[in-house]
């Protein structure tokens, strides 16, 4: 279903911009803005800086929403029902999948965090091979003495995974660092990205 529900919503959306800048009203060109906005914002920052990621639009999909809702109104009504009906199909359809479906269910970070927390020792270093359990795990356990391992290929392109890391001031390190260090390591594996690398690491 996803080239489905990517093939509409593109569609309906193209549909929708190209009506509201027919019409060009004050709200609707404000509807423009709020959409396109963060599209080329985000394009025109990877210009400088490789900062793409897929979440960077949500600030786009309310305005998308209403410019379709919008859009179907201004539709003969028989083709606006059917549109209309078919998108709602897929939203269910999404929604499902969203819900019950097991790749798409965020692993129990929290008691992951916890469980560690309640077994370090002092001198104890929490390894990860992704900041996909760093950045949970400094959030719900800050105390943790920890840090990501070197190597990772998506943060040696300085992207967002990699500048995310700067800013919160953790230093990758390399394995032979970190197993010369006083105290035992902990390693967690989250394979959210880079998966071979990280298969690698563990």
């Amino acid at each position: 279903w996803i080239p489905v529900s990517l093939f509409v919503t593109l569609s309906l959306g193209a549909i929708a911009v190209y009506q509201a800048l027919r019409e060009r009203g004050p709200p609707l060109l404000f509807l423009l803005a709020w959409f396109l906005g963060p599209i080329v914002g985000v394009w025109v920052l990877s210009l400088y800086a490789p900062i793409y990621l897929d979440r960077l639009f949500i600030a786009s999909a309310p305005a998308l929403y209403l410019l379709v809702s919008w859009s179907l109104g201004r539709m003969p009504r028989g083709l606006g029902y059917t549109l209309g009906a078919g998108l709602l199909a897929l939203v269910f359809l999404s929604l499902g999948q969203y819900y019950y479906g097991s790749q798409f269910h965020k692993p129990p970070m929290r008691a992951a965090a916890a469980y560690v927390a309640d077994r370090v020792a002092p001198g104890d270093l929490v390894l990860h091979t992704s900041d996909g359990s760093l950045l949970p795990f400094a959030f719900y356990e800050p105390q943790l003495d920890q840090a990501p391992i070197a190597g990772d290929p998506e943060h040696q392109t300085d992207g967002a995974r990699a500048l995310s890391l700067d800013i919160l001031g953790f230093e990758p390190l390399e394995p032979d660092q970190a197993l010369s260090r006083p105290g035992r390591v902990w390693l967690v594996v989250a394979l959210d990205h880079s998966v071979e690398y990280q298969k690698q690491m563990a």
